[in-house]
């Protein structure tokens, strides 16, 4: 369908070179298929067609990013910004770009901007809360944070998630681990959040679900070698652990 799709945007195309809703169509279609190079290129010729519209900058500076072209990415949305400074959606962007290149206080700014522009933003909340999660500072802000978000969405996995591991960061087991079982009801298929549910698990000590959660996980994941070295490391302990019982009861 996509195909179909794309042979006839670029039948208009070669009608009316001039469309730009046509290439903001198709620079979608080759995103989605990860033909980033086309992507790039079809959505900068509608920027060039309609230099005016923040909203051009936005796709352009996504597709960046998507193609791991960070610089690129963040030179685009700042441009798009210039145009119109409380744009919500480049900032969330840039927010992003900025926390992939571990520009950690320039995302927090990026996102603490969205929410002082629309303090309804949850997305924006929960990034943040989890960002201070993943550094292990400002814990309790974290949980503020995340809270917000999850008023504002409260079935939301990804978030339910978020409070979840902030729990685990502050000590809480118990209170994580029912927080994450929630946030796998609701994400099943979610190698990180189902990674944090074997972390609570094995706090909690129950290592035979996290064995089975954790390998869930790898099975979607083969290349989570954290993972991999966990279920290593479990397995390696209860090794030990049997071959002393063994030596104890000799």
């Amino acid at each position: 369908k996509d195909a179909d799709a794309r042979a006839e945007l670029e039948r208009i195309l070669r009608v009316d070179p001039r469309s730009v809703d046509a290439r903001i169509q198709l620079g979608f279609l080759h995103g989605r298929a990860k033909r980033y190079d086309e992507a790039i290129a079809v959505l900068r010729e509608a920027v060039n067609l309609e230099p005016k519209k923040p909203e051009l900058f936005l796709y352009l500076g996504t597709a960046y990013f998507r193609a791991k072209q960070y610089d690129r990415a963040i030179e685009t949305l700042q441009e798009g910004l210039s145009l119109d400074d409380k744009q919500k959606e480049l900032l969330f962007q840039l927010g992003v770009v900025f926390e992939k290149q571990g520009k950690f206080d320039d995302a927090v700014g990026a996102f603490r901007r969205v929410i002082s522009i629309d303090p309804t933003h949850a997305e924006s909340y929960n990034y943040v809360g989890y960002m201070y999660v993943e550094k292990g500072q400002n814990l309790e802000e974290a949980v503020k944070l995340i809270a917000k978000a999850l008023d504002l969405e409260p079935e939301n996995g990804y978030f339910i998630d978020s409070l979840g591991w902030a729990y685990y960061q502050q000590g809480k087991y118990g209170d994580a681990l029912r927080e994450l079982k929630r946030a796998v009801e609701r994400a099943k298929d979610d190698p990180v959040i189902l990674e944090h549910l074997g972390d609570a698990y094995l706090k909690n000590g129950l290592d035979s679900e996290a064995v089975a959660v954790w390998e869930r996980a790898l099975k979607l994941d083969p290349a989570a070698d954290g993972v991999k070295k966990k279920l290593d490391d479990l397995q390696d302990r209860r090794g030990r652990a049997k071959s002393d019982r063994t030596k104890a009861s000799q």
